[in-house]
């Protein structure tokens, strides 16, 4: 099934680029102020507990750029997707694109929780559990919320 894509889509698409450019320039723009040894791992109080090169911010940058891009092809392939109600083809399309909405915006805040983490670690901003709490926290809830209307949803359509 081919699921067209609308506005939310293509902001799910753009956006996490568009931070990780933006992320990237910002570094680039204090490299030379950035010590060569950087915090990449912190303690639940947020204090330093490993380090790492500077470079290391484009790693990681790379690194969400590439699971956007990973999420995106998969997101072209609903049926390799672990979906936890059976499909008809009457809840077929209500259920694919709920499904692809939890893809999209799991690749909006995961990038958003990589970006920010480089911009913390570049510009030397002590980063506490709460801000893994909130990210992850966000992550967990909007999933479950979407899987829930998924659910109820695909359901109401079989």
């Amino acid at each position: 099934m081919k699921i067209k894509n609308n506005a939310f889509d293509w902001a799910a698409l753009i956006l996490p680029f568009v931070m990780c450019v933006v992320s990237a320039v910002l570094v680039l723009s204090r490299w030379s102020e950035i010590p060569d040894q950087i915090a990449i791992h912190f303690a639940a109080d947020g204090t330093p507990d490993g380090n790492g090169s500077k470079t290391m911010l484009f790693v990681i940058l790379g690194l969400a750029a590439a699971m956007v891009i990973m999420m995106c092809v998969i997101s072209h392939y609903p049926k390799m997707w672990n979906i936890p109600i059976k499909i008809t083809d009457n809840n077929s399309f209500i259920v694919y694109r709920l499904m692809k909405y939890m893809l999209e915006f799991d690749q909006l805040l995961i990038s958003a929780m990589f970006c920010a983490f480089v911009l913390m670690t570049a510009y030397e901003v002590k980063i506490t559990m709460w801000f893994w709490i909130g990210s992850v926290g966000g992550l967990l809830v909007g999933n479950l919320i979407l899987i829930i209307i998924t659910i109820v949803k695909g359901k109401q359509y079989e």
